[in-house]
């Protein structure tokens, strides 16, 4: 074998590796968000104490500086920043908590979030919980056009 075969195969082996190396630093499937921006309102925000953040759970405050109150269930998403791109992450079967949460207008509330029971401890790096929200109670007469996201980044070290 030639010299130059040599290298190329010694190439293509190289980049076999490291593409399979890439693929499996994240401990899930996932899938590349198409439109990374999430439609939101600049009224309400949300902020993660960096304080009280874990691999497995963060505090998260909402403010609703709105002049509604916003509705909303535990059926979030962690997201993960991986190649300039936002991904979701695939989870089977997600076993979200029942309930609804609300808050009202002109005011602030504070959330404590777990994850593990649906992704498991999160590895180092960039994420966002993206949640629904609306200004009405959830019902069937909900257009797409009546919700909109909580976004809040956070780093996991």
């Amino acid at each position: 074998m030639t010299s130059m075969k040599k290298t190329i195969i010694c190439f293509i082996c190289l980049l076999l590796f490291l593409t399979a190396c890439g693929n499996n630093k994240l401990p899930w499937k996932t899938a590349k968000i198409q439109d990374p921006t999430l439609p939101g309102k600049s009224e309400i925000t949300a902020a993660i104490d960096e304080s009280k953040l874990s691999e497995s759970s963060a505090e998260i405050q909402i403010k609703n500086n709105g002049s509604a109150p916003i509705y909303f269930g535990w059926d979030y998403e962690i997201q993960v920043f991986v190649n300039k791109s936002w991904y979701k992450i695939n989870v089977d079967d997600p076993d979200w908590p029942a309930g609804m949460e609300g808050v009202e207008a002109n005011t602030e509330e504070t959330y404590q979030i777990e994850w593990t029971r649906i992704y498991g401890k999160l590895p180092a790096g960039k994420y966002r919980f993206a949640n629904p929200y609306s200004t009405k109670p959830y019902s069937a007469d909900l257009t797409e056009d009546d919700v909109f996201y909580i976004v809040c980044e956070f780093n996991v070290k």
